[in-house]
């Protein structure tokens, strides 16, 4: 054998071993970003959970402005509750304008058509409709709100429907008949 030749097998052996390495390099890489990906949703999940929970303990802390947004009960500016009735609200809108940022709409299933984003807009939208101290604080600071947004187009879909609906409550009204099953 001559030192070309064996030359020649070790580089053969040394290319075949690069570009093993290379190529589990790159199954490497996918698996870290398949990982990756799945910590981004488990985060942004366990963010809107979290969210969704100090809500609720709002409503279980304070259950006098449950009717406000649940009841379709109406309240007038100059009424001492006001201001936490008024400031609930912008926390709402708030915390669904939350669901305008990428990270959010990134999550699986977020996107328009997506199976995790109907409950949600279904969520949103009621709460529009049970409640006109949301829409009438709505109307008051739609400034500061995109107009091809979700609260912007949540808004006046749900405000139209909640004229439309009667005054009346329903007996059997529940925060958990429209809350999405995710949210939990």
């Amino acid at each position: 054998m001559t030192a070309n030749s064996r030359f020649e097998k070790i580089n053969t052996v040394l290319q075949t071993i690069a570009s093993i390495a290379t190529t589990f390099g790159v199954i490497l890489i996918l698996w870290q970003a398949v990982i990756a990906r799945q910590a981004f949703e488990a985060q942004g999940w366990q963010a809107i959970s979290s969210q969704i929970k100090d809500i609720d303990k709002i409503f279980i802390e304070y259950p006098d402005l449950y009717p406000y947004f649940y009841q379709r009960k109406q309240i007038n500016s100059d009424d001492p509750q006001y201001p936490k009735v008024a400031a609930t609200a912008e926390m709402l809108l708030d915390f669904m304008d939350g669901f305008e940022d990428e990270y959010v709409r990134g999550l699986g299933g977020m996107d328009d058509e997506g199976s995790s984003w109907a409950p949600w807009k279904n969520y949103f939208e009621g709460l529009f409709q049970l409640s006109p101290v949301l829409c009438s604080r709505f109307n008051e600071i739609e400034s500061w709100y995109i107009k091809e947004g979700v609260v912007y187009s949540l808004a006046k879909a749900g405000c139209a429907k909640g004229m439309l609906a009667p005054q009346q409550a329903p007996a059997q009204s529940s925060n958990s008949q429209i809350r999405p099953n995710n949210a939990n």
